[in-house]
């Protein structure tokens, strides 16, 4: 008898000792959130028994490979975090070396990043180190960037310098900015079409995208050969294609 209850004594205390601890790991670690290979963590310790407040947060990000993430979860990660969480994240891609998986990461994430803030988005991608950097996070940006939301960055795209993204590779993310923009608001894509620096091949195939979703969405506001005075007999092509498109367009409707 007396075996038995120094056994349930024994038992009791062992339980004590191990609930205590699990209760202080979980008081030191908390927050956590993970998905797929991504996984932010907050760790957080008071001592017992203070009466003073806890110093901030440590935010551990741990990042592995983001590309076999479904886009979903990615931004629903990214959407719960805060503006510094996010930028140690693209601080993180910022170091890793160059090459074919990294900038396949750094393209996820900007993808990602583009659908919540734009702007910092593109700041953030164009601070990168090289050329091949750059290069992949801006490519996310405006692969992921709202068409409604392409207004507030298309400037400062076309203002980065040759040294900060090659011509010929500016010229194609500017073709695909100004496409996407188009769908929304045409006429204000195709204002900064005429003034902007695109020429060549992606000149040609900007006007044509424009204008094709210009007279898509409103065939009776695309401009029309009919509104040139005779002083302006050729308009931008731009305009020559909203008027075949809006032709096309009228016909299907008729």
């Amino acid at each position: 008898m007396k075996r038995s209850v120094a056994t349930l004594f024994a038992g009791i205390v062992i339980g004590l000792i191990v609930g205590f601890g699990t209760a202080t790991a979980l008081h030191e670690k908390k927050d956590s959130l993970t998905t797929g290979n991504l996984r932010l963590q907050t760790s957080q310790t008071k001592k017992s028994g203070s009466t003073e407040k806890p110093p901030a947060a440590e935010t551990s990000i741990l990042l592995g490979n983001i590309t076999t993430v479904p886009f979903q979860e990615l931004y629903g990660v990214l959407s719960n975090c805060s503006r510094d969480e996010i930028a140690k994240l693209a601080e993180q891609l910022k170091n890793l070396p160059d090459g074919r998986d990294t900038n396949a990461k750094r393209a996820v994430f900007f993808n990602a990043w583009a659908h919540l803030d734009a702007k910092s988005a593109l700041f953030a991608a164009a601070s990168f180190k090289s050329a091949e950097a750059r290069s992949a996070a801006i490519g996310g940006v405006v692969e992921g960037i709202d068409p409604s939301a392409v207004g507030s960055i298309v400037k400062s795209l076309q203002d980065l310098s040759p040294g900060d993204l090659p011509p010929a590779r500016k010229g194609n993310l500017l073709r695909r900015a100004l496409g996407k923009w188009s769908q929304v608001e045409p006429a204000a894509a195709a204002q900064f079409l005429e003034g902007s620096q695109l020429a060549g091949r992606d000149l040609v195939a900007t006007r044509r995208s424009v204008a094709e979703n210009w007279a898509a969405s409103d065939p009776q506001a695309a401009p029309s050969p009919l509104t040139l005075t005779r002083s302006d007999r050729r308009p931008p092509r731009c305009w020559r294609f909203a008027s075949l498109s809006r032709i096309r367009n009228t016909r299907k409707i008729g």
